[in-house]
């Protein structure tokens, strides 16, 4: 089983969850007043998952870890705006640490994923590779005080997903050489 799409990744259906949480609470009466700080944390917390979207259908390495370190980052200025609302009256107990623990953990599974794809052979579908899924050898993993186990396993399957999903695609994208020739292994795929 592969990925088929962005939604099967873990992280980007964690962002989600953040986005989906945050909703109601600016735009309720607490923050009726404040413009500014709802208008931020709500377009920060839509951009944790619309780069990981964004660096997803780039398909290749370097793009998508450049718009993962977007995402990581909109998840440090979350938790920073979280911060601002509690300080002010916006938020409640429950809801800061809400957000608080759930920006922490986005921004240590995403690092975790970039630094799994920094050292991955696996270049995605503008490179064609042989990768073998499962082949985590030297893959950083944030220690069980960054993310809970659940987390860990979640940033597993997204690395598996991903290797899977890009692995099919160079099924379907021929090889080339380096003159741009395209290569042909057998002509059962004429």
């Amino acid at each position: 089983m592969g990925a088929k799409s962005l939604e099967d990744l873990k992280i980007w259906q964690k962002g989600r969850a953040v986005c989906k949480y945050i909703h109601p609470i600016i735009w309720s009466d607490r923050f009726k007043y404040d413009f500014n700080l709802r208008s931020q944390i709500w377009s920060t917390a839509n951009s944790v998952p619309a780069n990981i979207a964004e660096g997803f259908e780039r398909m290749g390495n370097k793009e998508f870890i450049n718009f993962l370190s977007y995402a990581k980052a909109s998840a440090a200025e979350l938790k920073s705006y979280g911060i601002i609302a509690y300080d002010n009256g916006y938020l409640n107990d429950e809801e800061y640490k809400y957000i608080y623990d759930e920006c922490n953990s986005l921004r240590h599974m995403i690092g975790a994923f970039m630094e799994f794809l920094i050292i991955s052979d696996q270049k995605g579908s503008k490179v064609r590779t042989n990768v073998h899924v499962r082949d985590f050898e030297g893959v950083y993993l944030p220690n069980e005080s960054d993310l809970s186990n659940k987390d860990q396993d979640d940033l597993i399957l997204d690395i598996d997903l991903l290797m899977m999903f890009r692995t099919q695609l160079d099924n379907y994208i021929e090889p080339q050489t380096e003159s741009g020739s395209i290569l042909r292994t057998s002509n059962s795929e004429l």
